[in-house]
């Protein structure tokens, strides 16, 4: 959580494409009871591509 802006900010680096789609279930059982309601009530900043 960035103090100066409340922003939240959430960074995942994956091997592949794949292993992220792997791992979906198992984390979105973890975040079930999160305030995702909440978090959505300003507009979503997402970045994806390679890290190089």
């Amino acid at each position: 959580m960035d103090d100066g802006s409340g922003r939240l900010v959430g960074i995942a680096l994956w091997d592949s494409e794949g292993a992220a789609t792997a791992a979906r279930p198992a984390l979105m059982a973890e975040v079930g009871n999160d305030p995702f309601a909440t978090w959505d009530e300003h507009p979503v900043d997402g970045l994806r591509g390679d890290v190089r």
